[in-house]
């Protein structure tokens, strides 16, 4: 098994005397036990030793094709507790995270990764790094902290400009090294270096994935208990969420969030959603045609505006005969509470009849910016909605937060703005409606 570098050694010194000094304290110990105790549970217990095996086999895998040799233990070994383990325990935020496993295998593959090996290959005298790696664990403590609160926004800024100075610098003076030594870096166990955690982290991709599938379900499973009441009936969604949807978990989310909205007392009701759910899909694939004067296909006029940044969920019922859809906010500038935008669309079942931006000021100063942005938001929206441009006058009541309303083709088309009663800040909605 290969040493540890410098700045392997001072990191193992400061986690002693963290470990020492916080068994120490009572609380901790006690915290200890509960931990143990949660992690003795029969769930954890067994993905976690999913994940032990996982390593294992890859390990194995590696080996065979001669990636792999002893001297990787250290490596394996870091690579098991700095990234698997991390990562294990962040199951529920990648759940979250609808591109995690794409931007994962995109991030393996980055030339960053490459950088990154480099900065590690290279370490400074065993002194200095017990200078630095506090210093760094303290930055990043102060970042972790920064980013709970809105309000510590600048000081987020600048902890990030420091650590890319600090960055730049260590790759600066590895460059360096790498010039003058390149014969030490140029070697097989070093291509090893490389490419092990690299090759771990993509082995554990369908691991990880498979936590997501279970933890996806076992998100639904535990909804509905909130909106099917009867244990059987119950039973037999789970049953059939499984049966129909299997790995597509784009669409179970929909048609859990479909189901919470439902009045469910009979299998049939179950059966119904899923051939609703499933008609939508089809929809959204063959996009039927909506007559103009009934209003807008929601699957070709929710994406007009994806490009800037507002991208539509999926058109979804709310009550009987209301569905809507919506973005999440774009935000505008880089305020403490940053003014922000949204698009609305609400309509029937089969057609959008009302389509809204509406945009909040909560920093006034810095208003200008976002009036521009939603002027030119309702100019892409007026023209692929209408076929139109937007007049001067709802740019210039846009631009200056005032009120207009007009009749465009067979559409109404206005501009609105609400002072709140807090006179902290305003909004202003852009509409195109049916007449």
């Amino acid at each position: 098994m290969e040493a540890l570098n410098d700045r392997e050694v001072a990191t193992a010194i400061w986690i002693l005397i963290f470990v020492a000094w916080a068994f120490s304290k009572k609380e901790v110990r006690s915290a200890f036990g509960n931990f143990l105790d949660a992690f003795a549970k029969k769930v954890i217990l067994v993905s976690f030793s999913l994940l032990v095996i996982n390593t294992l086999a890859s390990v194995w895998v590696l080996n065979q094709i001669g990636l792999w040799d002893s001297a990787q233990t250290k490596n394996t070994f870091l690579w098991f507790f700095g990234v698997a383990v991390v990562t294990f325990f962040r199951i529920n935020k990648i759940a979250d995270d609808r591109h995690y496993f794409k931007n994962a295998i995109k991030d393996n593959l980055k030339i960053i990764v490459f950088i990154e090996s480099l900065v590690t290959f290279y370490t400074f005298p065993l002194a200095v790094e017990l200078v630095f790696v506090p210093f760094m664990a303290f930055i990043g403590a102060l970042l972790a902290v920064s980013q709970t609160d809105e309000k510590y926004i600048l000081v987020q800024k600048v902890l990030n400009k420091i650590i890319e100075i600090i960055g730049i610098s260590i790759i600066i003076y590895t460059v360096y090294r790498l010039v003058v030594n390149f014969n030490d870096f140029a070697q097989f166990q070093t291509i090893l270096d490389f490419s092990v955690p690299i090759a771990l982290s993509v082995f554990l991709l369908p691991l990880i994935y498979m936590f997501h599938v279970y933890m996806m379900y076992e998100g639904v499973f535990i909804r509905m208990q909130f909106s099917i009441k009867d244990e059987k009936l119950r039973t037999y969604a789970k049953r059939s969420a499984i049966i129909k949807y299997k790995l597509d978990l784009s669409t179970l989310r929909r048609w859990a969030d479909a189901l919470n909205r439902e009045n469910i007392v009979a299998s049939s009701d179950i059966d119904k959603l899923h051939k609703e759910i499933e008609c939508l899909e089809a929809e959204e694939k063959n996009l039927p045609v909506v007559p103009y004067d009934l209003g807008w296909s929601p699957y070709k006029i929710s994406s007009v505006l994806e490009t800037a940044g507002l991208k539509v969920g999926h058109y979804k019922k709310l009550y009987e005969d209301e569905w809507f859809a919506s973005s999440p906010y774009l935000e505008i500038g880089d305020g403490v509470l940053p003014n922000n935008v949204a698009y609305y669309l609400e309509g029937n079942r089969f057609a959008v009849t009302q389509l809204k931006l509406k945009m909040n000021i909560n920093e006034q100063e810095q208003s200008a910016e976002a009036h521009s942005i939603l002027c030119d938001l309702a100019s892409t929206l007026h023209l692929h909605a209408l076929e139109s441009e937007l007049t001067q006058g709802f740019k210039n009541a846009i631009m200056e937060g005032g009120n207009i309303e007009g009749q465009v083709k067979t559409k109404l088309v206005s501009v609105s703005t609400e002072r709140w009663k807090n006179n902290r800040g305003y909004d202003v909605g852009f509409c195109i409606s049916n007449i």
